[in-house]
């Protein structure tokens, strides 16, 4: 069972060190709560009065509930909400969509002339391969020049050489070859091996560490593709027969064309801006995501929901009411809190995945700064310096979200732990604070006072650590001869007994049912509660440091914008 931390009556509620409002719910009402004083000095051992600080709450559930809204009242959690309800229909709008909208419209509409132009006598010959081109080099909706400059690179070059290996095979088969039986012999031979030769080629060659088939994947399909678009023509009666292919290679050039003048003029936006924009993502990614595990942890905690496990997240399989989370004390939890708390329930491993799979596409993204038109002029230091701060930025977010998958895992654990209702109050303002200082765009007074109040929250949980480090250290042998014969149980369940004999399920699954929980008696609910806060430390620590990097990048995100 997890211990659950309760907020003590008092008389009034005191001003919050970090928030500069009233306690939450979670709070002692203590007038010490600013200074977190060793257990020691209260004449008893650390295990026994951190456990007795833990369960002296004279609250009952409902003045508990009543509090539950000055931590998630209208102040921080539904400020975005609020501002959401007034936005304007054209605010609800996504610029991204309507901006690669409007530019594919635009070249496809252009390069449909060139189907659509026609006379009696006149007509672009093969006038649709132009708008193939132009769809598939111009399909960017991070509209970013660069990928369009490189894809248009690779599809030249597939071009080309397909071009000019199909067309010397057919007129070979002409020149060597008068009937048709051989000449068709001939050709499948080509197609055979030559195809055969192209694709082991880019799977074989290497240009630096990358395979050519992973780094030119698409230069190597359009060099197949146009290698038999331009050498089966010659097999047929129709003169002359280079026309396909030569037409092929011309509406190509010509599509290439139009992207690159569709990229750089309809809705132009350089690599660097994607690059720039998808750092302001990350940053507010980790400010959401650390927000909402740390209020997660406060409202679990102190038991006001209870979690799914991770194996039943992953089977799909609902909690005992059919919903994710749920409240225990539902009756006394009114609307709003209730679906902040049920919104902002997994949220972490989301953000977790959309950032992991954001980062990829950046990490794409930095070869191609080399294509960018818009960067042309610009000093290639000052361009690689820019960069550089953008990756240390990405990667700064990364490990913040890695930090939070911990903190998630944990919360979904079955492990005890013995929570102070000073540290639930901690956490969640915590993450408050996290959230507003991490804001897109930077507002720069009110993120600074919050990076101070975080500094704050940092030396508070330090001193947490110091505490539960105590109690860690004065735990009684016997709970250290429990948990030495916890772990030889957990050894003897994973390895058997040495006489091959395969474990019983149910002793396999013992303590660790659907996944949840690890090895029982391994570790107490100090240790615990010391690592949990040692992760706090860390997520603020981190978030900091990711502050430091977002406050130089920011600025230049703003002028792209």
């Amino acid at each position: 069972m997890v211990a659950r931390a309760t907020a003590q009556d008092g008389p009034s509620p005191e001003q919050s060190p970090l928030l500069g409002r009233s306690q939450s719910k979670y709070s002692t009402g203590s007038d010490d709560d600013d200074e977190v004083r060793p257990p020691t000095a209260q004449g008893m051992s650390p295990a026994s009065s951190v456990s007795t600080f833990c369960h002296t709450s004279t609250d009952s559930v409902s003045d508990c509930d009543e509090r539950f809204a000055s931590l998630l009242g209208p102040h921080d959690l539904t400020e975005n909400a609020g501002e959401k309800k007034h936005q304007s229909i054209w605010q609800r709008i996504d610029k991204g969509a309507l901006q690669f909208a409007l530019r594919m419209a635009v070249v496809l509409s252009l390069s449909s002339l060139f189907v659509l132009v026609r006379t009696d006598t006149w007509h672009f010959p093969d006038g649709m391969w132009v708008l193939v081109s132009v769809l598939f080099v111009c399909w960017f909706p991070a509209l970013d020049a660069a990928s369009v400059i490189e894809k248009i690179m690779q599809r030249l070059i597939g071009t080309f050489v397909g071009a000019f290996l199909g067309l010397s095979c057919g007129f070979a088969s002409i020149f060597f070859f008068k009937s048709r039986e051989t000449q068709a012999m001939f050709l499948e031979c080509c197609m055979f091996v030559f195809v055969f030769g192209i694709i082991f080629a880019a799977g074989q060659t290497k240009v630096g560490t990358v395979k050519v088939i992973r780094k030119f994947a698409y230069a190597t399909i359009l060099c197949v593709l146009t290698f038999c678009i331009c050498m089966l023509p010659f097999a047929v009666d129709e003169d002359p027969k280079w026309n396909t292919g030569v037409w092929r290679v011309v509406n190509v050039i010509v599509g290439c064309l139009l992207g690159a003048l569709g990229s750089i003029v309809v809705c132009p936006k350089s690599t660097t801006d994607v690059l720039l924009d998808k750092a302001a993502r990350q940053v507010k990614m980790a400010g959401d995501a650390s927000e909402a595990v740390l209020q997660t942890a406060a409202d679990f905690f102190a038991g006001h929901i209870a979690v799914n496990r991770l194996a039943d997240d992953i089977l799909e399989t609902p909690l005992e009411s059919a919903i994710e989370w749920k409240f225990l004390r539902s009756d006394s939890l009114r609307s709003d809190c209730s679906r902040e708390s049920i919104a902002r329930a997994d949220i972490a491993l989301k953000k977790y995945e959309e950032a992991i799979a954001d980062w990829r596409l950046s990490k794409m993204l930095f070869p191609l700064a080399h294509y960018d038109p818009f960067h042309l002029g610009i000093n290639k230091t000052a361009s690689s310096d820019m960069q550089m701060e953008i990756a240390r930025t990405l990667a700064r977010a990364l490990r913040i979200q890695t930090t939070i998958v911990v903190m998630d895992g944990m919360i979904r654990n079955d492990a005890e732990y013995d929570f102070l209702p000073s540290h639930l109050a901690l956490f969640a303002e915590t993450g408050i604070l996290i959230k507003r200082m991490l804001t897109i765009p930077l507002r720069l007074e009110r993120s600074d006072d919050a990076a101070t109040r975080l500094f704050r929250a940092l030396e508070q949980t330090r001193k947490c650590i110091l505490v539960m480090s105590t109690a860690v250290s004065g735990e009684e042998d016997d709970f250290e001869d429990l948990r030495g014969k916890g772990i030889e149980d957990f050894q003897k369940n994973l390895l058997g007994t040495g006489t091959g004999t395969p474990v019983d399920i149910s002793v396999r699954t013992t303590g660790d049912e659907n996944g949840r929980g690890i090895p029982r008696d391994v570790t107490g609910r100090h240790d615990n509660t010391l690592f949990f806060l040692q992760l706090v430390e860390h997520l603020i620590l981190r978030s900091l440091r990711l502050y430091q990097a977002w406050k130089h990048v920011e600025p230049n995100c703003t002028k792209s914008g």
